[in-house]
């Protein structure tokens, strides 16, 4: 059969509206189709993804092309048409979550001095200051803007991840990387004792990336989960152990435990760090 050149036209700007309907639609998290209390979906990597609406665990439709043909013309309905251009009409109306990339704030930094004498002044036991300074050296380079756990370890946790401006679907922020995106998770206990759980985005960002909040609770949860025996000087290899094993939790605690302890040693032994990075 012959193609014409003004179906082949129609056939391009066909593809050409799609693409930017995934596009506008990509923006956003989660998007519900009207009337379906069942599923929910999103555009994320190139394709489309489902899910049971109340379910972590996202469904990759990369290989159902039937399936991605009807959710671009159903979803595709939820935009207007201005000239080929695709723009957003009411998408927002679906989904379930506010989708705008909270910005990064702008807090002043800490350096390993500031760090120190913070905790110190609160705790009052050397090796094990030294201890969690050193933890927070290798978990964020005393970042505080610093956002990790993306990738699918977020994506399938899309209901808590926090979507950061240039950095996509993260669950882990600040100095000692609060995870966020499990029900006791640090970071969701540090959220909910200040009463944040419910909050934007963007409020909960510039929580997790503020130093002081973040310290003072850091030092709360080390009085809370030692018993008391934060006040016993101990060493540091007990201490870096204990921190890694109950604070920060890592998949490898021997790992961990191996990585951190050097530096941890190295600042109990200046006392109080010199500079802002262990050289």
């Amino acid at each position: 059969m012959k193609i014409t050149k003004n179906q082949i036209r129609k056939i391009i700007l066909k593809e050409q509206i799609r693409s930017n309907v995934r596009r506008i639609l990509a923006e956003e998290k989660v998007l519900r189709l009207p009337g379906d209390t069942t599923w929910e979906y999103k555009f994320d990597e190139g394709h489309w993804w489902t899910r049971k609406q109340g379910v972590n665990k996202w469904i990759s439709l990369k290989n159902n092309t039937a399936a991605a043909e009807i959710l671009d013309d159903k979803l595709g309905k939820l935009v207007t048409k201005t000239d080929g251009v695709a723009k957003a009409a009411d998408v927002t109306k679906t989904v379930s979550k506010s989708t705008k990339p909270a910005a990064v704030p702008s807090f002043k930094t800490i350096d390993q001095t500031e760090l120190y004498n913070r905790l110190y002044r609160d705790l009052k036991n050397h090796n094990l200051c030294s201890v969690i300074v050193a933890n927070a050296m290798h978990e964020s380079k005393l970042n505080q803007n610093c956002c990790g756990d993306g990738g699918e370890y977020a994506s399938d946790r899309s209901d808590r991840a926090i979507n950061v401006a240039g950095e996509g679907l993260k669950c882990s922020f600040g100095l000692w990387q609060y995870n966020i995106c499990t029900k006791t998770s640090m970071g969701t206990q540090y959220l909910n004792a200040l009463n944040a759980g419910n909050k934007s985005d963007q409020e909960k960002l510039d929580l997790l990336a503020d130093n002081e909040k973040v310290i003072s609770y850091m030092i709360k949860t080390v009085k809370e989960k030692t018993g008391g025996t934060w006040k016993q000087e101990g060493t540091v290899e007990k201490w870096n152990e204990w921190f890694v094993k109950n604070i920060e939790n890592p998949a490898d605690h021997d790992k961990a435990i191996a990585q951190r302890l050097p530096d941890a040693k190295k600042i109990a032994a200046a006392r109080v760090p010199s500079s802002s990075r262990i050289s």
